[in-house]
């Protein structure tokens, strides 16, 4: 079990919203070493089962200050009818004192197997990743007109799958080959979107 701590600058995030806590676990069980399984070893080298959770944590999309709301100065407009420009200043960007640290939890589920003296190998893994407050650029809701609308929170993301790797290798006096073959799946789901 392990938990991490992590804390953005203020140029990136709010000083509320700058730490992050990410916890993680995980949990292995060899079968094959169990007394029950003495009768398989002939043919069973290994038999591993194995789970792990965890959360990170990222910020890598923002830019420094993004979240604070800015000014631009240096402005010209024609304030009367004779064309006299005055020099003035207006918001260029919006500001969001709620974004907060983008997060993605996964669990995986595994096996790992080998069987006649390790010359076949077999793995197989479930998993499922959930990125949550997802950190986006350029979304403008409609009431802002004329300056950016800084990164916001705006989404949840789903990507699970399986992977599985089936592989054979042999030795013949001293030629000795191997083969390894694997497969996977990804179904990637958009489950929340900021409007």
């Amino acid at each position: 079990f392990s938990l991490r701590a992590d804390a953005a600058d203020t140029s990136v995030l709010p000083v509320s919203k700058r730490w992050g806590y990410f916890p993680a676990a995980s949990l292995g069980w060899t079968v094959s070493q169990e007394d029950f399984m003495k009768n398989s070893s002939r043919w069973l080298s290994h038999l591993k089962l194995r789970g792990s959770w965890g959360q990170n944590g990222t910020t890598s999309s923002l830019g420094s200050y993004s979240y604070l709301s800015s000014i631009g100065s240096g402005l010209s407009y024609p304030y009367t009818n004779d064309m006299t420009y005055e020099i003035g200043s207006m918001p260029s960007s919006t500001g969001n004192n709620e974004l907060k640290w983008e997060t993605s939890e996964q669990l995986d589920l595994g096996l790992d197997a080998r069987f006649f003296q390790d010359r076949l190998t077999f793995t197989i893994d479930w998993f499922n990743k959930k990125t949550k407050d997802l950190i986006v650029s350029g979304i403008t809701p409609s009431t802002i007109v004329g300056n950016t609308a800084s990164p916001v929170n705006a989404g949840n993301i789903e990507n699970k799958g399986v992977e599985i790797e089936l592989g054979w290798k042999h030795a013949l006096g001293d030629f000795s080959y191997g083969i390894r073959g694997n497969l996977a799946t990804l179904k990637n789901k958009v489950t929340y979107i900021h409007e």
